[in-house]
């Protein structure tokens, strides 16, 4: 009696049984649980910190039947800025040392510069088409040439996007959120990171009004969640005050430092105005928050 070959759901059907861990080993075993046990390897990417297993896993991500297995994607901007520093310093000894610097290339070596890095990163960006969450941490990135067309590939090719978290200074947020449209998007986190040097309360005003107000507005019938966060003491008030009604919003969160009298009213209404088909509503403060009493009495039921 021949060998029986099962169509490919059935084989996920079985996988769905199987222990993610042990599910890997099984690789080899034939082309259907070749393609499912692949799909849980790249399913979640995080690139967090610079070591041996990122550079490989950049290399690999630049094919497109692995990139595109992708679905979660997690960026933080702080070790890219490590990179760019530690470039600066090296072209800074050169300069001293009058050396000469060999091609750049890419590779999974661990010598690539952070222009080099960058350039790999977007190319495999270009290439995760089913990304459905995203989550990417500004935190000190500097802005270049490269850094900008990592931001702009990420708006462009995640057209599926289900779940979009954003951490940044506040600066930041319009470099981000111009010309940007995810139709799919469910669930949508902004959070503003301190910024030593941010004092104009004008311009906070303008970049919340004009820009991010308007990207949360834009996909009011499609978020069910919404949190907005702060780190720092910026006014948001004008960013609330300026949100429209979300139909289908189920999940309100804050966490705010509620430090004048007009943030905790305006989250207040926010609140008030959704009540009626909220299921959660979690509230937090950030500091001394000491309108917070005031704010927290008032949401009781």
């Amino acid at each position: 009696m021949g060998s029986v070959e099962l169509p490919e759901d059935v084989w996920r059907y079985v996988a769905a049984f199987i222990p993610n861990n042990h599910l890997i080993t099984l690789i080899s075993v034939n082309g259907p649980l070749f393609n499912i046990a692949l799909d849980e390897i790249y399913r979640v990417v995080r690139w967090e910190k610079l070591d041996r297993y990122f550079l490989r896993d950049l290399e690999r991500l630049r094919l497109p039947f692995l990139a595109a297995r992708v679905r979660k994607l997690h960026i933080r901007g702080w070790f890219i800025e490590y990179l760019i520093q530690r470039d600066e310093l090296l072209r800074l000894s050169n300069q001293v040392l009058t050396c000469k610097k060999s091609p750049p290339t890419f590779s999974a070596s661990g010598n690539a510069s952070a222009r080099e890095i960058l350039v790999a990163m977007t190319e495999a960006m270009q290439l995760m088409t089913g990304v459905i969450d995203y989550t990417f941490e500004w935190r000190d990135l500097s802005l270049t040439r490269e850094s900008a067309c990592l931001l702009k590939v990420g708006r462009a090719t995640f057209g599926n996007l289900r779940r979009l978290s954003f951490f940044a200074q506040m600066k930041n947020y319009g470099r981000f959120m111009v010309d940007i449209d995810f139709p799919a998007l469910e669930e949508l986190q902004v959070s503003f990171d301190y910024d030593a040097d941010n004092t104009c309360i004008a311009v906070n005003a303008y970049i919340l009004q004009s820009l991010v107000a308007p990207f949360v507005n834009t996909h009011a019938r499609s978020l069910n969640i919404l949190r907005v966060s702060s780190l720092a003491n910026d006014d948001l008030a004008p960013l609330f005050r300026t949100l429209v009604l979300f139909p289908r919003l189920l999940v309100l969160g804050v966490e705010l430092p509620f430090d004048n009298t007009h943030l905790a009213d305006v989250v207040f209404e926010c609140f008030k105005a959704h009540t009626q088909g909220l299921r959660v509503f979690t509230a937090s403060r950030f500091g001394t928050g000491i309108f917070w009493p005031r704010f927290s009495e008032r949401c009781r039921p």
